[in-house]
C-alpha cells in the first residue's frame, strides 16, 4: 500500500522573476518505506518537502495521502491525521515543558491526551527525566529528539524530515540517524528525509537526487 503517491508535481514562481523550482515530480512512497532526498542548497528540497507535507501547494500535479487527495479533502485534516514533521530548527515552544511540546499535536487536532503513549515516547528517545524541563533548556541533541518523538505522538502513517541533523555534530547526528530510522522500521512509518547527509541518506530503502527541478 502506497502511503503517499505524488504524480507530476510542477512548482513555478512568477514574482519578482519566473523561476521554475519543480518540474514534474513523480514518488510514491510505500508503507514502512524510508527515502532520501538530497541535492545542493537551493535545489527546492523543502520546497518539495513542504508540498508532500501539504504545508505549500503545488502549481500543478496531484498529491494523495493515505489514499486521500489533497484536492478534495482538508489539506490541516491530513496533516493532523497522517504526517509527523520534523525540522531542522526544531520548532519547538521554547517556554513549554517537553511533555507539553509533546501532546500539542493531539491538542491542537483537539484529540484525547495519551499520557501513557507520552511517556512510553519520551522513554524511547531516553528524555523522560527531562519531561519537566522546559525546552529552551533542553540542548540540541535532545531537542531534536523531543521533535522525533512529538512527530510519532499522534501516530502518522508518514515522517517527512528536513535536514533532521543539520544543526548537530558528527556523534549527536549518528545518533539521531539511528534514532530516526529505528523509530520508522519498529513503528513502520513511511519516511521522507530530505538531508546533504550521505550517512543517514545510505540508511534508507531508496535515495533520490533533485537536480534542475528534477528528481532522479
Amino acid at each position: 500500500m502506497n502511503i503517499l503517491k505524488a504524480a507530476k508535481l510542477s512548482k513555478k514562481y512568477s514574482h519578482p522573476v519566473s523561476l521554475t523550482i519543480l518540474k514534474e515530480i513523480n514518488l510514491e512512497v510505500a508503507q514502512g518505506e524510508t527515502v532520501a532526498i538530497m541535492g545542493p542548497s537551493g535545489v527546492g528540497k523543502s520546497t518539495l518537502l513542504h508540498i508532500l507535507g501539504t504545508l505549500e501547494a503545488p502549481t500543478d500535479g496531484e498529491l494523495i495521502i493515505a489514499g486521500k487527495s489533497t484536492q478534495t479533502t482538508s489539506n490541516s485534516q491530513l496533516r493532523n491525521q497522517h504526517i509527523g514533521f520534523i525540522f531542522q530548527n526544531y520548532n519547538l515552544l521554547e517556554e513549554y515543558t517537553a511533555m507539553d511540546n509533546l501532546m500539542m499535536p493531539a491538542r491542537i487536532g483537539r484529540k484525547k491526551e495519551n499520557l501513557k503513549r507520552a511517556h512510553e515516547l519520551l522513554d524511547r528517545v531516553n528524555l523522560l527525566d527531562r519531561k519537566d524541563f522546559l525546552a529552551k533548556l533542553l540542548s540540541g541533541g535532545e531537542k531534536q529528539r523531543l521533535a522525533i518523538a512529538r512527530a510519532l505522538y499522534n501516530d502518522p502513517e508518514l515522517i517527512l524530515a528536513d535536514e533532521p541533523t543539520g544543526n548537530l555534530d558528527d556523534e549527536h547526528s549518528q545518533n539521531i540517524h539511528n534514532l530516526l530510522l529505528g523509530a520508522a522500521k519498529d513503528f513502520n512509518k513511511s519516511l521522507i528525509v530530505v538531508t546533504h547527509n550521505h550517512d543517514l541518506a545510505k540508511l534508507c530503502d531508496r535515495q533520490y537526487l533533485l537536480r534542475d527541478g528534477i528528481l532522479v
